[in-house]
């Protein structure tokens, strides 16, 4: 959704602005179901950043199997450089990690393609 935004405006938005419906109990940035809790990483509609900056982030707030509790899912997003070959000016690179830096092999198992969003 957020690359239709970003295709369609030349900007990166929050969740309401392009139109994702987070899960559970709302608040204006956040959302909480019994098993993850969500966050919106833009804060207002903005240009899309040179750095990597998150856009969004799911956090466990229980264990699940071999992934331990408080465990992220992030996807960051940042402007595609012109040198990368085919990216025209506005196309974002996604990059999606389960379990931080690190990685977390528990988590990973769960959600096992999501490393693949955005490639």
């Amino acid at each position: 959704m957020q690359q239709a935004y970003i295709s369609e405006d030349g900007k990166i938005g929050t969740w309401a602005l392009i139109g994702y419906k987070d899960p559970g109990d709302v608040t204006a940035t956040s959302s909480k179901t019994t098993n993850f809790s969500y966050t919106d990483g833009v804060e207002a509609k903005a240009d899309l950043p040179e750095q990597d900056k998150i856009g969004w982030t799911a956090e466990n707030n229980v264990q699940l199997n071999d992934c331990g509790a408080k465990s992220t899912w992030t996807i960051a997003m940042k402007k595609a450089a012109a040198s990368s070959g085919n990216a025209a000016a506005g196309d974002a690179i996604f990059t999606a990690k389960v379990g931080g830096d690190q990685g977390d092999a528990g988590c990973t198992a769960l959600t096992p393609s999501f490393d693949k969003i955005g490639k």
